[in-house]
């Protein structure tokens, strides 16, 4: 316990609050004991606190596995600190599955470094693959479709539009002014669809908007 702290402005600089509160403490640990807090205490204390498994991980390249000098396999090491004897125990190792494996050795540590550089090339590689493509769009009014025509296939996307009565779809009535779309703008459309245009009402036509 330290010195007293006798400096005293409106309580400021007077460290004897602090220092009844760690006596309390230290009251209720010495109470908690029959015989007071005694160093087999300390020890219980000590032993909980290492009751937990202390380990380091780090991958490393089996630099005689299968596939070596060229492609050798990266595991999991796995090394669980002794905490009696202050020693690591034999390492574990894990493949990519999650299966123990053996090495066949000698075993590197891979530098973190490396595996971050080689996650960024593989991110670099799926955004080019990936890049946006242009679509084109395509419109068109069919005001002469009197027998079963094919809808567009091999788009991305589509729509039909039907203005008048009579129109079909693969040989079902469709309402006038109503519109069908397919597809996703991403994916082709395959279809074997046919439509009729309509034969009564006001324009008589398939209105058609394709993106390419």
């Amino acid at each position: 316990m330290s010195v007293g702290n006798l400096k005293d402005n409106g309580n400021k600089g007077n460290n004897f609050p602090y220092q009844l509160n760690t006596l309390k403490t230290l009251g209720l640990i010495a109470g908690s004991t029959a015989a007071g807090a005694t160093e087999a205490t300390l020890l219980q204390v000590l032993a909980a606190i290492q009751s937990g498994q202390e380990y380091e991980q780090n991958l490393v390249v089996d630099q005689g596995g299968a596939g070596c000098p060229a492609n050798c396999p990266t595991y999991l090491q796995i090394r669980i600190w002794d905490t009696v004897n202050h020693v690591f125990l034999p390492p574990v190792y894990y493949n990519a599955a999650g299966a123990v494996v053996v090495p066949v050795g000698p075993v590197a540590l891979v530098n973190p470094q490396y595996v971050l550089e080689n996650i960024l090339t593989q991110l670099t590689a799926i955004n080019t693959a990936v890049s946006p493509v242009n679509t084109v769009p395509g419109f068109t009014a069919d005001t002469a479709s009197v027998v079963a025509t094919a809808v567009p296939t091999g788009v991305k996307a589509f729509s039909l539009l039907f203005r008048g009565t009579g129109g079909q779809l693969n040989g079902a009535n469709v309402p006038d002014g109503y519109r069908i779309d397919f597809g996703n703008g991403k994916d082709p459309v395959v279809t074997a669809m046919t439509y009729l245009r309509p034969t009564a009402g006001t324009g008589q036509e398939v209105l058609i908007s394709t993106l390419t």
